[in-house]
This record gives C-alpha cells, sequence and structure tokens, in this order.
C-alpha cells in the first residue's frame, strides 16, 4: 500500500446526514455487490491514486493543487478501509479475485448474481410478484396459430420493465416443451471475444434452470474460444432475468437454454466496419445457425434495452418532454428495421449516428436477427421509456415477437405495440 493504485470503479458523490458530502463506490464487475461508503475527501484523492504516488505525495499534491490540507492519517485510514474491500489494484486484489475466478468455473451451475437486490429471493414472493404482472390489463391479447420464433425482452430491472417482460413472455406460452431456448444478451463490461457461452445450469429462486450442455459442448468444441469470457456471465443480468420468467412460465417442464453474452459493437463504430465482415462472428453465426436447426424446438430470445440518455450515461443534456419526444421517434424508426427483419439496415442506422442513443441491446437484437428463418417479421408488443429523477436520465426498452410472415396479423393501435412511460 506503499503506492495505492484505485481499480476500476463506479464512484457516485451524494448528499449524507447533514448536508455532509459523501462518496458512495460500488464495484461494476460485480466481484462484490456489497456498496460502500466514504467521505468526501475520496473524490480529491482519487486522482493521485495511480500507483506513482505515496501517501505523503498524495497529502502534498492535494495541497499544492486544490489549497487543502488533508491529514496523512485520514489518507491512510481511507487507503486502509479501500485495501479491506478489494478496491485497490494490488495483490491483495489479485488473490481474491482469482480464488472468485476459480470457484465459478469449478461450479457446474450458475448462482443468481442479482437474487435478493433486483428480485426477491424467497421464491413465492418471486412467483407473487411475476403473477401479478401478468394480471396487466394493457398486454396484448393477439394470438398467432404457432408459437413465435422468438422474442426480444428487456433486461432493465423488473420493477421497471415488468410490462414489457410479461408482454414478450406471454406470447412464449405458446411454446410446447420440450424445447431449446438460445438466450442472446448483453455484456455490459465487455469481453475480449465477441460472444461468451457457459454449460452451467442457472439457478434461480424458482429452481435450476438445465442448461443444453450437449450444444453447448459440441459448439464450444467447434470454437474453443467461446468460452474464453465464461466468466462474464457470473456478474451479468441480462441472461438472469430471462431465465427467470422462463422458470415460471414453464416451471418444471422440459426445457432447456444455451446462454450466449454478446460483446459491445462500439469498435465497429469506431473502426468503420461491420460486424457481418468479422471472421470470428461470422463462424459464430454459422455454428450458432447449425445449433439451432440440430435443437429441439428452437426458440430464440435477445435480452436487451435500447436508448440511455442523460448524464449517467455522459450525455450533456437536460431531459424534457421535447427529448423524451425525440427518442420515441429515433427509437420507432429503428423498431421498424428490427420488426421487418434487417439485421444489416438495423446496424448502419445505429452506426450513421455513431450509436449517439446508446443502443446496449444492439448486440444481441442483430445476432438474432441474423439467426430468424428468412421469412420472419416481427411484431412490436410493447415501447417503454422509464426517467430516473435521481440521475436526470432515461431509458427506453419495450418487446418484440416473431413469426413467420403468413403468421402474422397486424395489431389494431389501441391493442398493440401499447407505450407506456415511467415517470
Amino acid at each position: 500500500m506503499d503506492k495505492p493504485k484505485i481499480r476500476a470503479l463506479e464512484v457516485f458523490p451524494v448528499k449524507g446526514e447533514e448536508g455532509k458530502m459523501m462518496v458512495i463506490v460500488s464495484d461494476p464487475e460485480g466481484l462484490s455487490r456489497d456498496i460502500y461508503q466514504f467521505p468526501g475527501a475520496l473524490l480529491i484523492l482519487l486522482g493521485f491514486m495511480d500507483g506513482e504516488h505515496t501517501i505523503q505525495d498524495i497529502q502534498t499534491e492535494v495541497m499544492r493543487t486544490f489549497g487543502i490540507l488533508l491529514y496523512s492519517d485520514m489518507i491512510e485510514e481511507i487507503v486502509k478501509k479501500m485495501d479491506e474491500f478489494h478496491l485497490l489494484e494490488n495483490e491483495n486484489y489479485f488473490n481474491w479475485r482469482r480464488q472468485i475466478v476459480e470457484n465459478f468455473l469449478a461450479s457446474p451451475t450458475r448462482v443468481p448474481h442479482h437474487s435478493g437486490y433486483a428480485y426477491p429471493a424467497d421464491s413465492t414472493e418471486l412467483k407473487g410478484m411475476l403473477d401479478e404482472i401478468y394480471k396487466e390489463e394493457r398486454l396484448p391479447k393477439e394470438e398467432y396459430s404457432r408459437q413465435p420464433l422468438g422474442v426480444i425482452a428487456p433486461h432493465i430491472d423488473i420493477g421497471r420493465g415488468g410490462f414489457s417482460f410479461a408482454s414478450a413472455y406471454r406470447t412464449l406460452r405458446m411454446v410446447k416443451p420440450p424445447a431449446t431456448f438460445f438466450i442472446f444478451g448483453t455484456c455490459h463490461l465487455g469481453m475480449d471475444e465477441p460472444f461468451a457461452i457457459t454449460k452451467k445450469h442457472f439457478e434461480t429462486p424458482l429452481g435450476t434452470f438445465k442448461n443444453a450442455t450437449e450444444i453447448v459442448e459440441a459448439l464450444v468444441k467447434r470454437l474453443p474460444w467461446l468460452t474464453a469470457n465464461e466468466f462474464s456471465h457470473r456478474r451479468e443480468h441480462s441472461i438472469e432475468f430471462q431465465a427467470i420468467f422462463l422458470k415460471h412460465l414453464f416451471n418444471e417442464s422440459d426445457i432447456k437454454i444455451v446462454p450466449i453474452l454478446c460483446n459491445s459493437f462500439h469498435p465497429f463504430f469506431l473502426e468503420g466496419k461491420n460486424p457481418k465482415d468479422d471472421s470470428k462472428i461470422c463462424d459464430s453465426l454459422g455454428a450458432f445457425s447449425e445449433a439451432i436447426k440440430s435443437a429441439e424446438n428452437p426458440v430464440l430470445i435477445a435480452g436487451a434495452d435500447f436508448s440511455h440518455i442523460g448524464p449517467r450515461f455522459g450525455d450533456r443534456v437536460s431531459i424534457n418532454e421535447e427529448v423524451m419526444g425525440w427518442i420515441r421517434q429515433e427509437d420507432l424508426n429503428m423498431l421498424k428495421l428490427i420488426t421487418d427483419g434487417d439485421a444489416d439496415g438495423f446496424f448502419n442506422l445505429i452506426a450513421e449516428e455513431k450509436d449517439r442513443r446508446k443502443i446496449c441491446g444492439l448486440p444481441p437484437v442483430w445476432s438474432l436477427l441474423k439467426l430468424l428463418p428468412p421469412k420472419s417479421r416481427g411484431v412490436l408488443l410493447s415501447y417503454q421509456q422509464s426517467y430516473e429523477p435521481q440521475t436526470g436520465s432515461v431509458v427506453s426498452f419495450g418487446s418484440v415477437s416473431f413469426h413467420p410472415v403468413e403468421d402474422i396479423k397486424y395489431v389494431d393501435a389501441d391493442r398493440g405495440g401499447k407505450e407506456e412511460q415511467n415517470d
């Protein structure tokens, strides 16, 4: 700890008791789910905790830069606490992380990472919450002659996204087990490879969801790098939330999942390239396509949200009705391409605007569109915007079901494509 170095963290200044400035620190990697609170002085110290400055150096730089005297014992206490919580990049952290990774990779199951935080850990309470979501009278009621080929469902927290989750999963009631669900989810932390797969079974408070291990093992045998970033599955919620809704819907039925995390497409925007020209992505889509064709009653799911606008996401913009209207119109233009099954048009639209709206669901939705049968079309089931007053930011999301074109029933304006706006 002679020269403390802070690791990548999420840091939020907040007002504590008596109006004192405090700093909330969380771990974006999800190694720990705890939220840590530090004195406001940490904000001043962060820029100098780079592994190049001693405690005395930090004290000197703070005085020179800000004209503020921070006692060395106070700095030492903060550094000690950060080391205790594994918030510093040092041997203590690396050993702790290594053990977590080893334990995860050795386990045959994935423990629900967000249980008790994003949704109830108690099975009865969770079932009751999900049962209640499906009672919403405004849910789309259109039926189709055959089960859907796939759906887009949100991955925002269930409290805000319940209507859209239910809109998507209600259509999956038509699926007759046995069935295999290929779930494509956004990896929010980013990975080294374009996709990451796992053969772990997914535990949920409602029971364990079986993995289609034979399919996953065949995919890994063909493309060994698919497990290079398997650890990313540990904390990612974009597939976990889908597993909960599927388990609630089918309970003990004979259904299995193929969980696939998708890396960001941002590098393609920066380099002016297209993911369809990337060799690893092409190889993956080819392998996924063959796996889908060989699977028993396959259904595709993309766990995806849409726009992310506001200070929380790095935008210098005040969210008002005009901005919300602009987001809605841009999203609906994008969703038209998605429901048309136009994967290339979808990507090109986002690339042209350089992902200005930060569509985090782009990779899983694009992958789903590429893997659907040629004559497939989508129906917009719901569209929502959720405004966060505490951050002055907004997230949009929704749900879409995909069907053979001959099965599509165009929905009435007052029934399908429902829009709800959360304030």
